[in-house]
């Protein structure tokens, strides 16, 4: 019997359904990251704001790129 490639379709329905489910889990994520810092640790606006919440936004910004999260051997 002859072996038919497999050529999966490059963009479905169920796609756009995973990316607004990962988006508003990011975005729940970052609003808790927030509340907590604010509420629970007392951290100053100054300090999540200015470092914390633009780290995070950078970190997005690399893995959209395709940059590794650390670098390879944990060094």
């Amino acid at each position: 019997m002859p072996q038919h490639p497999f050529n999966p379709a490059w963009f479905v329905r169920k796609d756009l359904d995973g990316f607004f489910g990962l988006m508003i889990d990011n975005l729940i994520q970052l609003i808790l990251i927030v509340s907590l810092c604010r509420e629970l640790i007392h951290l100053p606006d100054e300090y999540i704001f200015g470092k914390i919440l633009p780290h995070i936004g950078w970190q997005l910004i690399l893995c959209l790129a395709g940059a590794p999260a650390c670098p390879p051997n944990g060094s």
